[in-house]
């Protein structure tokens, strides 16, 4: 079964803009969904991707917290929970309201961002890697 990040069935998930009744998403960009590259996520950048991947048994360093939301009304930041996937040779940070649970493989649907902080290259401030912004998931 499909879950969305707020843990609904994908059900609940198809009635709303990202998604109607299965069709492509109008920002959504293809990848190899089983062995995307660097490549790959980088030319879909802001977009909607879908891949399969596992989750990482070991996680790399990440800089951590940069995809939060913040609630105008309450005053508040909300931060993002954060999973780790390895997809070919990348790690990727995924952040969702809650936790991804599987084991294993995953199916994902999310849309990409790039996190680039610059830096000399070779260090710890060059880093450059994609994170998703997680839609929804299925444990495979």
């Amino acid at each position: 079964m499909y879950r969305s990040i707020t843990g609904l069935p994908l059900v609940l998930l198809l009635i709303s803009p990202l998604s109607i009744a299965g069709e492509k998403m109008a920002d959504s960009c293809s990848l190899d969904k089983n062995s995307p590259d660097f490549a790959s996520f980088q030319k879909c950048d802001g977009q909607i991707v879908e891949f399969s991947a596992a989750m990482s048994k070991r996680i790399m360093q990440h800089p951590t917290g940069l995809h939060i939301d913040f609630n105008p009304e309450q005053q508040t930041v909300i931060r993002k929970v954060e999973s780790y996937v390895d997809a070919g040779d990348l790690q990727i940070v995924v952040t969702a309201d809650k936790r991804i649970e599987c084991e294993g493989k995953v199916e994902l649907t999310g849309r990409v961002n790039i996190v680039d902080m610059g830096g000399k290259s070779g260090t710890k401030g060059s880093y450059k890697n994609p994170w998703l912004r997680l839609v929804s998931y299925r444990c495979a």
